[in-house]
């Protein structure tokens, strides 16, 4: 048995597997773009996810990165006054773990609504594509707090950036889900307030977007963190002690499967000596018939052979 604890910096590709031959991955992350989970399926190696440790630090950081952007950066720039988050329009885009730990925060503001974008959460407002954009036109805060996968890659374009003009998009997911060429537009010419956790990313893919957040943040309508949104000290603890007890779990599977294996094996060995050592029975039709010869050889007391030859009579009769 091999287990790999894998993260965002930790590529999970067919070609890792075949060289490793790992039988678990534990993701100690929240992402999930860095394993390939067909390959994983394919080649029987099992995925254990503990994102779940990191839902509490993302929904604070994602708490923090809004007051912020509504009150203490305006106020330190000096541009405008600030504003309450009571009573805003709030749409959460995932209804995980970190969704649902950021709707739990939000209820202590007073928000005038609070609604999730999830097409796999059947208790969303919202599941399906074309309901997204109608969804941001009315939000007044927007929270990104999805996996980056296939679906959700260039998520956020031109149309939803445009949605969600005067407003405030929080990001605390991967920097891909949003398209980088017109998130650069929305913040120079839209008027949208941004808080990214991820700017690493941004830099990489488009280094100019990445400008025009670093010169917003000097206006205070941005703020980014260095993707430290989950990098608490709870957190890691909590991550630290997750991965031991799935690496326990990991141990005592193996160990009850191997247990099973041993006992089925003896169950079988020993029905087998049962069945060699048990002397054969013969059935009534059988013990009666042979009762009958020995009674008739002992009242006329014959020979065996001839007693045979009297079972071969009587049958025949």
């Amino acid at each position: 048995m091999k287990i790999i604890v894998a993260d965002e910096y930790k590529q999970i590709t067919n070609e890792f597997l075949s060289i490793e031959k790992p039988t678990h991955v534990i993701n100690s992350c929240a992402g999930r773009d860095h394993i390939d989970y067909k390959s994983c399926e394919e080649l029987g190696v099992s995925v254990i996810e503990i994102d779940y440790e990191h839902a509490a630090s993302c929904a604070e950081h994602a708490m923090g990165l809004l007051s912020y952007l509504t009150s203490i950066g305006p106020k330190n720039a000096g541009w405008t006054d600030g504003e309450e988050i009571k009573g805003k329009r709030v749409l959460i885009i995932g209804a995980g773990t970190i969704g649902m730990a950021i709707h739990k925060r939000l209820r202590g503001f007073e928000c005038e609504c609070v609604e999730y974008y999830d097409p796999y959460a059947e208790f969303a407002q919202y599941t399906k594509r074309e309901q997204l954009l109608p969804a941001l036109k009315r939000a007044d805060v927007a929270f990104l707090a999805c996996p980056l996968s296939k679906e959700t890659k260039s998520l956020f374009g031109y149309q939803e950036l445009l949605a969600l003009k005067d407003s405030i998009l929080i990001n605390v997911a991967r920097s891909q889900i949003v398209d980088s060429y017109h998130l650069g537009n929305a913040v120079r010419d839209w008027g949208l307030r941004v808080g990214w956790d991820f700017p690493d990313e941004l830099y990489k893919s488009d280094w100019k977007a990445y400008n025009y957040l670093l010169h917003a943040s000097s206006r205070g309508r941005c703020i980014m963190t260095n993707h430290n949104a989950w990098r608490t000290r709870e957190a890691k603890e909590r991550r630290e002690r997750a991965v031991c007890e799935a690496k326990r779990e990991c141990c005592e599977t193996k160990v009850s499967q191997e247990t099973a294996v041993r006992e089925a094996k003896e169950e079988v060995e020993r029905s087998l000596i049962k069945r060699f050592r048990t002397k054969p029975q013969l059935s009534q039709t059988a013990k009666d018939a042979n009762q009958k010869v020995c009674s008739k050889a002992k009242a006329r007391q014959v020979s065996p052979t001839e007693s045979s030859k009297l079972e071969g009579d009587t049958q025949v009769n």
